[in-house]
């Protein structure tokens, strides 16, 4: 048989359970600025890959523009040529 519970274990198990809340809160809000960040990480992240997409896209039309003026430029003086 155990012994009864006293007043001093009681108040400090109370204690005990008022820091595990403050630690709790805490860690909360920990987490949720960590979240934030990451989002807001993920965010930059995304308009970085679209911004270099974008660059790729225009880099490539422009030179399949080029490569057709010379092309055509080509066919042209082949055309006078003969």
């Amino acid at each position: 048989m155990e012994p009864p519970v006293t007043g001093r274990e009681i108040a400090a198990l109370q204690v005990q359970v008022t820091e595990l809340g403050k630690d709790l809160t805490a860690l909360q809000l920990d987490t949720r600025v960590w979240q934030k960040q990451h989002h807001i990480e993920h965010q930059t992240e995304r308009r970085e890959r679209i911004a270099g997409r974008r660059w790729v896209v225009g880099t490539l039309i422009a030179v399949l523009v080029l490569l057709v003026a010379v092309l055509g430029l080509v066919l042209s003086v082949a055309a006078r040529i003969r």
